[in-house]
């Protein structure tokens, strides 16, 4: 159990560190073992070891049911429409999802994109040419924009792409897909991201300006925007939550699911990296995670409704 307690503690100060910041993103899982170690002590009558492991459940899992919207100080939502705001009629639907650069085979992503009836889709680590060999087998998906390639992200749409750029996440950062999507005669901008791992001062440091960034640019949107991809950070961590509080997007799971989505290989560890954020125009219907399509991360569907 003091490890246990290391862990969380360690993860309350990640804006101390990068190495303190990793251990942020498994609080579900600290909950968890927690409430087990608590459970055992109980039936071992270690009344001090049950309390203490209870007072790590409730400390660990304070944010997480947060975030599911189970408290009334809860995660910033998607959606808090003005009075008499209404949704409008067709819901849209985004699916991110990291391909994996090792992964060659696109022939059952191919077909669960077909299946699964996005209006956007985005993807991170495929190149120009797998993004554009994949892009002959989606008859669904018209449209595409696939400059950033194998560093940043791809975007496939059912609707038109008006406007289309690769803007870059500062100056050292990666690139993102930057996309205005005419969907039902709404100009609807879409931004594909795919952040640096946090893995090594450098490289989390690079994370964390490219959340500042991605913070920077939702502020000077005013219509609606959806960002979306892997953040290769969890709604766990202080570097997420300040990005949320800065760029007044809402997390799309919150309230709704935690989508564990990486690693796929073994889930009783699975931690959400991939995120889609929405601005204040839209409402968040459901979060979830699909089938495993061998990448070591899953796809995130998010379904949204517009507000007017």
């Amino acid at each position: 159990m003091a490890v246990l307690w290391a862990a969380l503690l360690a993860g309350m100060l990640g804006r101390q560190g990068w190495v303190l910041d990793l251990f942020a993103h498994f609080r579900p899982q600290y909950g968890a073992l927690f409430f087990a170690i608590a459970l055992v002590s109980l039936a071992r009558r270690h009344a001090a070891l049950a309390f203490a492991s209870m007072a790590g459940a409730v400390l660990a899992m304070v944010p997480v049911v947060q975030h599911l919207g189970l408290l009334s100080i809860s995660a910033q939502a998607v959606g808090s429409p003005t009075t008499g705001a209404q949704d409008m009629a067709a819901p849209f639907r985004l699916v991110t999802y990291n391909t994996w650069l090792r992964q060659r085979d696109h022939t059952s992503l191919a077909e669960y994109l077909e299946s699964a009836d996005a209006d956007t889709i985005v993807l991170q680590e495929i190149g120009h040419a797998q993004a554009d060999a994949l892009h002959t087998r989606l008859s669904s998906y018209p449209y595409a924009y696939t400059e950033p390639g194998l560093d940043g992200a791809v975007v496939f749409s059912r609707w038109p792409i008006l406007e289309a750029r690769t803007v870059r996440l500062g100056e050292k950062g990666t690139p993102a897909a930057w996309v205005v999507i005419r969907w039902r005669d709404v100009d609807t901008t879409v931004l594909g991201v795919h952040l640096h791992w946090p893995l090594g001062g450098r490289s989390a440091r690079l994370r964390n300006q490219e959340l500042a960034h991605v913070a920077a640019y939702a502020r000077s949107v005013t219509g609606p925007l959806l960002v979306a991809g892997d953040f290769n950070t969890t709604p766990w961590s202080s570097h997420f939550q300040d990005m949320i509080r800065a760029s007044g997007l809402g997390n799309c799971a919150a309230g709704r699911a935690i989508a564990g989505s990486w690693p796929a290989q073994f889930m009783p560890l699975g931690i959400a990296i991939d995120h889609c954020l929405a601005s204040h125009h839209w409402r968040s219907l459901n979060v979830r995670t699909g089938p495993r399509l061998g990448s070591d991360h899953l796809p995130v569907v998010a379904d949204l409704m517009l507000l007017q």
